[in-house]
């Protein structure tokens, strides 16, 4: 059907129809010359950078975060076989720097002393009446690498059942006492009648324990550096062992332990139901039954 316009009556209604008979494609060039259009049209590039700025910055903030989370599970799994041990819950990281001057004092330090032996007492685990150790299930024992065999030692369902456990540190730091004790042999003598018995297996058990602190650390691999001072008195540079470290904070891991820690007397650690025994020597013990 044909269009139709009013006619024009006067000059301005002679306008005001040219307008509206303008054809569209001149109507939208009309508006595109506007000023609201032109400074839209100038600032969208920039609006457009804005956006595609601010998504790759999401997208690397979460990669970011993505990365810093499965580092932060390898440094906390590194010397777990699986990546999660039931303490894992408990670590925390502060930034600590070494006492490494040579005669820095420490409560770990020093000629033997009642106060001397029981601080490390309290950091190595050692207990010579009871057994502290820890209750976990199967799912432990699967993240640790291991598998509920026939020989493996659990606790009497009266006792809550489970298997018997134990980490790492308290094992370790008892090696370290170990070695310690033994600059002060004339002071400490025999750990028990045990070593008197066997003498050689003292050597046997110093030996395992170098043997496992050197494992440590090896698999640790401390990749800090240490600098040199020039000091009086010396023709060579001086190190300096003061150096800054990220350490799990090992309050934190003995607050867990005490918390989940079992209070038994070594009476009730006995073999429960059918226990298959190990061979001494496929155990690694066949030398404390050997030596003497």
């Amino acid at each position: 059907m044909p269009a139709y316009t009013q006619v024009a009556t006067d000059e301005a209604d002679t306008e005001n129809l040219l307008v509206r008979t303008t054809p569209s494609a001149e109507w939208s060039d009309s508006e595109k010359e506007s000023p609201a259009r032109r400074r839209f049209l100038r600032w969208m590039p920039w609006m457009l950078h804005t956006l595609l700025l601010s998504m790759s910055l999401l997208v690397f903030l979460g990669a970011y975060k993505v990365k810093e989370t499965q580092f932060q599970r390898n440094i906390d799994s590194h010397m777990v076989a699986a990546d999660s041990a039931p303490a894992l819950e408990a670590v925390e990281y502060e930034n600590v720097v070494f006492e490494g001057v040579l005669d820095q004092p420490s409560e770990y330090r020093g000629p033997p002393s009642e106060a001397i032996d029981y601080a490390w007492d309290k950091i190595s685990l050692n207990n010579s009446h009871k057994i502290m150790p820890l209750r976990i299930d199967e799912s432990d024992l699967e993240k640790a690498g291991q598998r509920a065999r026939p020989s493996i030692a659990r606790f009497r369902e009266e006792d809550g059942g489970g298997f018997l456990a134990g980490i790492e540190i308290g094992h370790q730091l008892h090696c370290l006492d170990l070695l310690r004790r033994q600059t002060y042999v004339e002071h400490y003598g025999p750990m028990d009648d045990n070593y008197v018995l066997r003498p050689a297996f003292y050597r046997v058990h110093i030996d395992h324990c170098i043997e496992m602190l050197r494992q440590v650390l090896m698999c640790n691999a401390d990749v800090g550096l240490i600098t040199f001072d020039w000091v009086a008195g010396f023709d060579v540079p001086f190190p300096n062992f003061s150096t800054l470290h990220k350490c799990r904070d090992v309050e934190k891991v003995y607050e867990w332990y005490d918390e989940h820690a079992i209070d038994l007397p070594m009476s009730h650690l006995v073999r429960v139901g059918d226990v298959v025994d190990l061979d001494a020597d496929d155990a690694g013990a066949g030398l404390i039954r050997h030596h003497g």
